[in-house]
């Protein structure tokens, strides 16, 4: 287990969100489609969170997955994806969320779990 990796991963995720959800790409039109919030606690806990998941790839990748080299991690993180995203659809329709903005946080998770799982096997 590297601690390196995990904060690097830590750290890559957090930039990924600070451009995917600016004004530059899809923040402006996400905040339309939400709360606004300025609550400290919701970015501690997205760090928190992106923490404890590289924690948790960084000790099971290889060891329990197998998962080893740059393609096999992100071929991983790809197949993980599809279900987690299918877990997430009920919710954004009770929730009441748009179908765009459920895209828009999809693919951000998508390239979290990404960023993450070849951070953590290439380090």
């Amino acid at each position: 287990m590297s601690i390196i990796s995990v904060v690097l991963a830590t750290v890559a995720t957090q930039l990924l969100s600070a451009f995917w959800y600016s004004n530059n790409l899809f923040g402006g039109w996400v905040r339309g489609h939400r709360p606004a919030t300025s609550d400290n606690r919701v970015y501690l806990s997205s760090v928190v969170a992106m923490f404890c998941l590289a924690l948790f790839f960084d000790a099971k990748l290889l060891s329990y997955f197998h998962v080893q080299g740059l393609y096999n991690a992100i071929r991983f993180a790809l197949a993980l994806t599809i279900p987690c995203q299918l877990l997430q659809i009920p919710h954004a329709g009770f929730e009441g969320k748009k179908i765009a903005a459920y895209f828009v946080n999809a693919g951000y998770d998508a390239l979290c779990l990404v960023i993450i799982c070849v951070i953590v096997t290439m380090i």
